[in-house]
């Protein structure tokens, strides 16, 4: 791919989520475009008219988990509220309703990334890396948080700031993700046998590498706001935000 004209070279971002997960992967398309490559956006069909309206190619696929979470205060799903018990059956319930969808979900957006040369994905479409894998092309991970492993402050997805210490900071993100990896393991290895006759993935998350061997990641923050981990490798580019200008904000 590197010595292929950008214009010939089709980059799929894919995303999911929520308005405030897909906006910035708008963003980044766009200004993709005005580099001069071939992109497009493979997301739930949901936000069709919102990538449309930006005049970003859209690749559709069916279902997103998220539309099920509900917030709820102490029994929000995937959360850990000040009732943790309650928390927990909230997100058994999630996890029972969400998994059909999960499946339909996997198969349809593997067939909206045919044809890509390169995809880039996030957090709420973890499982990219394994589609990638399936396609035989390469990956790039881009977060809109800190979510690479290092010892200087824990995952940004737990409900708390404060530091846990060196091995505990780094300890924080290995668990989160491997919850994360093993709450959707089995539909991820449906898919990787099903749709590109793959192998089962490893029990743990590909992505808990030690720190030298950590991916191509995109760190869509300003280092102004979260300095640059001393431990993160030269893989994670940290690249700021990614925004549209204030009148392109959807009404």
């Amino acid at each position: 791919m590197v010595n292929t004209p950008r214009a010939l070279c089709t980059i799929t971002l894919l995303t999911s989520g929520t308005l405030g997960d897909v906006l910035p992967y708008i963003a980044l398309g766009k200004g993709l475009i005005e580099a001069g490559y071939n992109v497009r956006i493979a997301a739930p069909r949901g936000f069709a008219n919102l990538i449309k309206n930006h005049h970003v190619p859209f690749s559709p696929f069916d279902g997103n988990p998220t539309d099920l979470l509900i917030e709820q205060g102490d029994s929000t799903p995937m959360t850990l509220g000040t009732n943790p018990i309650r928390s927990l059956q909230a997100t058994q319930e999630f996890l029972r309703k969400a998994r059909p969808l999960y499946r339909h979900m996997l198969h349809t957006a593997a067939e909206a990334c045919r044809g890509s040369d390169l995809l880039i994905h996030g957090l709420p479409t973890i499982w990219g890396a394994h589609i990638a894998e399936g396609l035989g092309i390469p990956a790039i991970r881009a977060n809109l948080q800190p979510l690479t492993p290092t010892r200087e402050f824990p995952s940004a997805l737990l409900p708390f700031r404060f530091s846990l210490s060196g091995i505990g900071n780094w300890f924080s993100h290995w668990a989160v993700t491997q919850a994360t990896w093993l709450s959707w393991r089995s539909e991820i290895n449906h898919a990787r046998h099903a749709d590109f006759g793959l192998a089962p993935a490893q029990l743990l998350d590909p992505t808990l590498k030690a720190d030298s061997y950590q991916p191509l990641t995109l760190n869509a923050f300003s280092e102004i706001v979260v300095p640059r981990p001393r431990d993160w490798n030269e893989k994670q580019v940290i690249t700021g935000y990614w925004r549209m200008a204030r009148n392109e904000w959807p009404s």
